[in-house]
């Protein structure tokens, strides 16, 4: 007997507007996801906590409307710095061009 189901397992992906743009500038370099795990154990050897954490890159929050939006407001070159930055920066470096980006997307209003 063959079973047949419309349902299929693999998760659907949808590349962000910023993804698209850093592949079609030959800027994308992967993915940078880290997984932290281990676990306790009593003076005995027997493992009492397992624990697991993925740690998302700071580039998670630009998904979405926000990718959208700071590919529609940034110049070619912030865009490049901007991946630059997240592909070979320290932590503290890819910190302020995460910022850098939110005010490209929601610059501050001129009163």
């Amino acid at each position: 007997m063959i079973w047949f189901s419309r349902w299929e397992a693999d998760p659907v992906i949808k590349a962000s507007a910023l993804e698209t743009w850093a592949r079609e500038h030959d800027l994308f370099e992967g993915y940078a996801w880290e997984s932290i795990s281990g676990d306790s154990q009593t003076i005995w050897g027997i493992t009492v906590i397992n624990y697991c954490k993925i740690t998302m890159p700071l580039i998670w929050g630009l998904r979405d409307k926000a990718s959208d939006l700071f590919i529609e407001n940034a110049t070619e070159q912030q865009l490049s710095s901007f991946m630059h930055a997240m592909n070979h920066g320290t932590d503290q470096q890819r910190e302020q061009t995460c910022e850098q980006a939110y005010e490209i997307m929601f610059p501050k209003q001129k009163q």
